[in-house]
C-alpha cells in the first residue's frame, strides 16, 4: 500500500526525452532516448480550470473542474542536434554531418588580416576553398566597418568573390582588418528547421526522477509537445537554453505517471 513517508528533493534532477513521432507524421525506425544534459531547471505545472458556480450570494455554490493542462520547463547548460531534433525540430532526417561557421583569430571574431601594400591589393582567407559567404570588413586599429562593393573605387571599399578573395583600394594597403565570413566544414552536424504545414507536429516523451536521501520520486509524460526552445545569451555567465512542452492523454487516455516511494 501507499506511504505517507515525506519526500524531498534537492538539485534539479534528471530529465530524459524520447521521440514518439516525427513532425511528418513517420515514426521511428529505432525510438533513442536522449537524455538532458547539465539540466539547471526543471518546472511541471499540473493547471486545472476552475468553473465556479454563483447564486446572488458572494461565495459560490458549486465548484466543478474544467479544462487541464500540464505544462514542463527544462532549462539546461549543454545542446547536442540529435537531443535537439527530439525534443524541438522533430525532422526524420535528422541531423545531417558538417556545419559552418563564422571566421575566428583565436578569441576575436573576424580573421585578422593585412591589406597587401601591392597591386591588386587581394587578400585570399585562410578557408578559402570551403567559402560559403561574406559578412562584412573591418578596420582592426579602429573598428569602423568597410563598405560592400561590387568593384573597388575608393578608400574605406571592398569586394568579396566567391572564392573567398577579398579585393581592397589602393589607399588601404597595409591597414590591419578583420573579415568576417562563414565557411563550411565536415566535422560537426547541422539540424535544419523545415517550414511543415500548421497542424504536424512532432510528439516525445519525457521522464523526469528526482532523488534526496536515496529516495527516488518521478513523473513520466508519454505524449509532449514542444511549443518553444529559448536561447538568450549574457554577459559573463554561461548560457543556459530553455525548452517549454505540454502533456496530452495518448489514446489509451493516459496523461502521466507520477512515482512516489512506497512503504
Amino acid at each position: 500500500m501507499a506511504s505517507d513517508l515525506r519526500q524531498f528533493i534537492f538539485g534539479p534532477g534528471a530529465g530524459w526525452t524520447r521521440l514518439v513521432q516525427y513532425v511528418d507524421g513517420t515514426l521511428p525506425t529505432v525510438s533513442q532516448p536522449r537524455r538532458f544534459e547539465v539540466v539547471q531547471e526543471i518546472t511541471l505545472e499540473f493547471d486545472l480550470t476552475l468553473e465556479e458556480l454563483y447564486g446572488d450570494q458572494i461565495y459560490p455554490v458549486a465548484i466543478a473542474l474544467g479544462k487541464g493542462k500540464v505544462n514542463g520547463k527544462i532549462k539546461i547548460a549543454a545542446l547536442g542536434a540529435n537531443f535537439l531534433n527530439q525534443a524541438f525540430v522533430g525532422t526524420s532526417a535528422g541531423a545531417q554531418s558538417g556545419q559552418r561557421l563564422m571566421a575566428m583569430t583565436g578569441a576575436q571574431l573576424g580573421e585578422a588580416a593585412t591589406v597587401p601594400a601591392a597591386s591588386p591589393y587581394q587578400y585570399t582567407v585562410v578557408n578559402a576553398a570551403n567559402f560559403v559567404a561574406d559578412w562584412g570588413v573591418r578596420y582592426g586599429d579602429t573598428g569602423v566597418p568597410l563598405t560592400a562593393a561590387s568593384a573597388v573605387s575608393a578608400a574605406g571599399q571592398y569586394a568579396a568573390a566567391a572564392a573567398g578573395v577579398y579585393t581592397f583600394d589602393a589607399a588601404d594597403s597595409g591597414r590591419p582588418v578583420f573579415v568576417d565570413y562563414e565557411y563550411s566544414q565536415t566535422g560537426g552536424s547541422t539540424l535544419e528547421m523545415a517550414n511543415a504545414l500548421q497542424g504536424d507536429v512532432s510528439i516525445f516523451s519525457f521522464r523526469y526522477q528526482g532523488i534526496f536521501g536515496g529516495q527516488k520520486i518521478g513523473i513520466y509524460l508519454p505524449n509532449a509537445v514542444s511549443d518553444k526552445f529559448n536561447v538568450q545569451t549574457k554577459m559573463q555567465g554561461f548560457t543556459e537554453p530553455e525548452l517549454t512542452f505540454n502533456a496530452f492523454a495518448g489514446p489509451d487516455g493516459t496523461v502521466g505517471y507520477i512515482y512516489l516511494p512506497m512503504a
